[in-house]
């Protein structure tokens, strides 16, 4: 449903009638972006998405997924892309990237998948490889887990950083770093930072382009900020329109992390 700036709604949409085969394909939350760069914001609701009338755009049929991301992850291709982590038990592409615009399938995993879990992760964590790597993990009767590059190589199929890690920039290079077993770490294990807590949300709060991990413990709210100095200067993250839209997001259903909307 959506509502004009008096809460009148302007249009609602259901899962019946003509539309009955996106039934199964949300996810426990809403993705918002502009997937088809029209200048508004169009709604992915899980491994399916709407136009911003309220109109289908496309379903995938993989149902229910976990873990969801919007970013320009492959910087070879035009346009925005989709990772997925898909809950519901999958022949193949539980794990997958698609185009943004028309749902279709890049690369995934060509095997079966039992209940990939929770949030999974992306970002940009080694200048190795062009684009955003993305991770995910098999729970609940499964114990596969993937890192994939941007462009679908397989880099391990190790549990790395268990189901629900965070990327997050942290010190003053390009790359991000992983909150994981309550420490931020690079990607090639080395340690920056205790963290306390139980992390809620990670985002460029106060505006220097790295990001804050905010946690909570009994009777606290803690902001974690780095004390690295940056050497070099970038917009805010918050001014980005996927970013913030992402951070709205972020506070119904499960977790996912916010992503710029740029290379």
């Amino acid at each position: 449903m959506a509502l004009d700036k008096d809460l009148n709604t302007i249009w609602q949409w259901a899962s019946v009638g003509q539309y009955k085969d996106y039934r199964g394909q949300g996810q426990h939350g809403i993705m918002t972006g502009d997937i088809d760069l029209d200048g508004k914001d169009e709604l992915v609701i899980g491994t399916a998405a709407l136009d911003d009338n309220g109109v289908p755009m496309w379903r995938t049929g993989l149902g229910h997924n976990d873990a969801g991301y919007i970013a320009d992850i492959d910087p070879h291709r035009p346009g925005y892309e989709i990772f997925y982590g898909v809950e519901s038990r999958s022949p193949e592409n539980g794990v997958c990237l698609v185009e943004a615009e028309t749902g279709k399938i890049i690369w995934g995993y060509e095997g079966s998948t039992v209940h990939v879990h929770n949030q999974g992760m992306i970002g940009d964590l080694t200048d190795e490889y062009p684009g955003i790597e993305c991770y995910a993990g098999e729970a609940k009767g499964g114990d596969k887990f993937f890192l994939y590059t941007a462009d679908g190589q397989r880099l391990s199929d190790k549990n790395l950083w268990g189901l629900s890690p965070r990327a997050v920039w942290w010190d003053a290079d390009e790359q991000k770093e992983i909150y994981y077993r309550r420490k931020v770490i690079e990607y090639d294990g080395t340690e920056k930072q205790d963290i306390e807590g139980k992390v809620l949300i990670v985002a460029d709060l106060i505006g220097d382009w790295r990001e804050e991990i905010v946690t909570s413990l009994p009777g606290e709210l803690r902001i974690y900020s780095t004390n690295i100095v940056a050497d070099s200067r970038k917009v805010c993250l918050m001014q980005n329109h996927l970013y913030r839209m992402a951070v709205a997001d972020s506070t119904m259903g499960y977790y996912n992390a916010p992503q710029v909307g740029f290379k």
